[in-house]
């Protein structure tokens, strides 16, 4: 009727159920895709994890320097009004904060 032969029916049915088949395994995470793009969001996740790491430290580093910079200007403000107020104290002031 159609002309269509045995074998070209049974190559098209072989090729709808190997895609069907493909298809399947790709939705249940089956399948060289999903495991390539599983592998990238792992990389991806380790990456973010290391990146907040990097920033907690440098956050805590900067929080250290300015916790030390407040104690330094807090020790020269006692000592100062330990001594009493002289005209070149704010030299001195300025000298200890560009020190630290």
């Amino acid at each position: 009727a159609n002309n269509i032969s045995a074998a070209q029916i049974a190559n098209d049915y072989e090729t709808r159920r190997r895609r069907a088949e493909a298809t399947a395994g790709a939705d249940n995470g089956e399948g060289p895709s999903n495991q390539a793009r599983l592998d990238e969001d792992i990389a991806a996740a380790e990456a973010a994890a290391e990146e907040a790491v990097e920033k907690t430290k440098k956050r805590k580093r900067n929080e250290e320097n300015a916790i030390a910079k407040i104690k330094k200007t807090k020790a020269y403000q006692k000592k100062k009004a330990q001594k009493g107020s002289d005209n070149d104290s704010d030299r001195d002031f300025d000298d200890v904060l560009a020190r630290s």
